[in-house]
């Protein structure tokens, strides 16, 4: 089999999977040419995705070809052992890794394992490399790596399990306020920020490698998904030719030479990611490499934009990256004050029912500080008094004596004689 193909099959199905048919089709219509074997792989992907079924189990040619050519990687089903943990269920897929629910034998605690779904060296190094950059990262807002296992031939990361879904997916369901858009940003700047200081760059934000985290009433963004982190200090495995990372959050130079970005690449996928949790749209949804292309030329449409936020997306995704924000930091001075009271009652409603089905009426009509839009109680209505002949004149209350005023009147009455009777006794 030739290897070198099949990571460009890898690298087209990473482009297309997520799009509708009509479009993946056309995607890959340009991205393969020609190149009917390559088209082939390419497609045989895209099935095995679609049936959700291991690449031994659909294509078992192809697997046994990759096992031979480029290392076998254990299939693993529920109630497989991997070292000290148990499988319980897949959690996600995608072009060369899988992502398993498991627990622990002994002590009972879930984790993620992130296995590849195939191997080489190349592969096997970044998915180290991941390893390697997420376990120096000690931040509330990135998904650490906890360790490294072995499947089959294959390295697996463990990781924390988190409870909620991706950005990506909550925000199909609902566009935050700008309270609780502020509250996610900050956030995310900070565990980008965070990595840059410790000398990495990720090349890959979006919205999908953004995962929640419920927790304690609170939804806390954690970026996760180094899998193409750069040191700012060490050489890249990525190679001229080669566009590893997401078409729609790659920044303009990164789709011309992926191999020598900086810190700057990711402030532009920052300002992509801001865009869509300010909007609830894509500021770049091109599905091909020329569409994307195209739609840098045209700019994003920032009145879209809240304008609290704006300033912050505008300095974001500008295609010079020498006039663009140069630093985390930056943004954040951009960017409105975290809320005194995190503004998360509605997003965690929200995320527990995307994480579980479909979001429930009662979670979309929470507000951001989670009063409902519909009050608990409404003042009560007077209804008009009607006379009993609809044509006579309403009754004229101007000098006419109320029962309690009268009683009242009569008491007071009373009281008076009473004292004077006293007095003219003595």
């Amino acid at each position: 089999m030739d290897v070198e193909r099949y990571r460009r099959a890898q690298s087209i199905f990473d482009q297309v999977v997520d799009l509708d048919r009509v479009s993946r089709t056309a995607a890959i219509d340009v991205a393969c040419g020609t190149d009917s074997a390559l088209r082939q792989l390419v497609q045989e992907l895209v099935d095995l995705d679609a049936q959700d079924s291991p690449i031994d189990d659909a294509a078992p040619a192809l697997a046994a070809t990759l096992a031979r050519t480029v290392g076998g990687v254990k299939r693993l089903q529920p109630g497989d052992e991997v070292d000290r943990y148990v499988v319980e269920a897949l959690l996600g897929s995608g072009g060369t890794a899988r992502v398993w629910a498991v627990r622990h034998r002994t002590l009972g605690t879930r984790h993620a394992l992130k296995v590849l779904t195939w191997s080489d060296e190349t592969l096997r190094e970044r998915l180290l490399r991941e390893a390697r950059a997420q376990a120096r990262l000690d931040h509330p807002n990135i998904l650490p790596v906890r360790d490294v296992l072995e499947v089959g031939e294959a390295p697996a990361l463990l990781m924390p399990l988190i409870d909620g879904p991706p950005l990506d997916i909550l925000l199909r369901h609902v566009t935050p306020s700008l309270e609780e858009a502020v509250w996610l940003l900050h956030g995310i700047l900070a565990g980008v920020g965070h990595a840059h200081a410790s000398g990495l760059i990720h090349r890959d934000i979006k919205s999908a490698n953004v995962l929640l985290e419920l927790r304690d009433g609170l939804v806390v963004p954690r970026v996760s998904d180094f899998g193409l982190v750069k040191a700012t200090d060490a050489q890249t495995l990525t190679r001229p030719g080669d566009i590893m990372c997401t078409l729609a959050s790659a920044a303009p130079e990164q789709l011309v030479d992926p191999a020598h970005v900086d810190q700057r690449a990711d402030i532009w996928s920052v300002g992509v990611v801001a865009y869509h949790v300010a909007t609830g749209t894509r500021p770049f949804p091109g599905n091909t490499l020329q569409a994307v292309v195209d739609a840098h030329v045209e700019g994003p449409d920032l009145d879209r934009v809240p304008a609290p936020l704006r300033p912050l997306v505008a300095a974001a995704l500008v295609k010079d990256p020498d006039a663009r924000a140069a630093s985390v930091d930056a943004l954040v001075d951009l960017l409105p004050p975290l809320p005194k009271t995190p503004p998360t009652v509605r997003l965690f409603a929200i995320a527990e029912h995307v994480r579980d089905g479909t979001p429930t009426e009662e979670a979309l009509t929470l507000s951001p500080t989670g009063v409902d839009h519909k009050p608990d109680w409404t003042p009560p209505t007077l209804a008009p008094e009607v006379p009993s002949d609809p044509s006579s004149p309403p009754p004229d209350r101007t000098g006419r004596l109320q029962p309690l005023q009268v009683l009242l009147s009569v008491v007071a009455l009373f009281v008076i004689a009473g004292i004077a009777l006293f007095w003219a006794t003595e």
